[in-house]
């Protein structure tokens, strides 16, 4: 799974823009798959395109009994719009590999960490288009788990870009 992730990464790193239009710097937060649960991501906008790297929280939570659990990591994506060229630029569909890491902390010297593999595949409306700052809804029907293997069901995308 660790090298399917990096190809991924590898390709949305080496992906022209499109047309080589020039790339504005973006800010995001939200709660989705591209925001790596609850959190931010930085970007590169074109006209359609969206290249993302997010830092995020999918779950923070504490116990007295049984201490820290959290699961918070990164991933890279990329978004492209215009995909129903009629409607304009609103509609766009994207490709999300996220790593997370699962750590327990009972406050003993031994601290359980796992690592968790996901790949999303989300359709997302952008209310001004993809090219512009604005609020985002949507969905990410499909998601590979490396443990669990495909996942389908929805789940959320709501957030805004700056």
């Amino acid at each position: 799974m660790q090298v399917i992730l990096k190809a991924v990464a590898l390709f949305i790193l080496l992906m022209p823009m499109q047309n080589g239009a020039s790339a504005d710097v973006t800010v995001g937060m939200g709660i989705s798959p591209w925001h790596s649960g609850i959190g931010l991501n930085v970007g590169l906008r074109g006209e359609r395109d969206l290249k993302t790297v997010s830092f995020g929280c999918a779950t923070i939570y504490y116990s007295s009994v049984h201490g820290w659990d959290a699961k918070c990591g990164g991933g890279i994506g990329w978004i492209r719009g215009g995909i129903l060229p009629r409607l304009g630029d609103n509609h766009a569909l994207g490709v999300h590999a996220n790593a997370f890491s699962l750590i327990h902390d009972s406050g003993s010297p031994e601290r359980n960490v796992k690592t968790e593999y996901r790949l999303d595949v989300s359709y997302i409306y952008f209310f001004r288009g993809v090219g512009k700052p604005g609020f985002h809804i949507g969905s990410s029907p499909l998601s590979y788990e490396y443990n669990e293997g495909l996942r389908v069901g929805p789940s959320i995308v709501l957030g805004y870009q700056f």
